[in-house]
């Protein structure tokens, strides 16, 4: 995705020098950066046995985990719901 003034949200893939101007790559699968011009992405949380995901991540956002409700149970990582 672009950032403002047109720049891609995602890692440096060159810095730049007085001749040619910086340039970015988009992120791996399944890491993120909220920001531009950043040296690396982030890996995506995991959500560990006992929650959910509530939100499966992007390129620009983390992952995030919901407990399960009373009851339901996840038993392991990052199961998309609690049964």
């Amino acid at each position: 995705s672009e950032a403002a003034g047109g720049r891609m949200k995602g890692q440096i893939d060159f810095a730049g020098s007085a001749t040619a101007d910086r340039t970015c790559i988009a992120c791996a699968a399944e890491t993120y950066t909220s920001s531009g011009n950043q040296m690396s992405c982030t890996p995506w949380t995991d959500c560990v046995p006992g929650e959910e995901i509530d939100f499966a991540g992007s390129a620009t956002a983390d992952r995030t985990c919901v407990a399960c409700e009373t009851g339901t149970y996840a038993g392991n990582t990052n199961q998309v719901s609690c049964t």
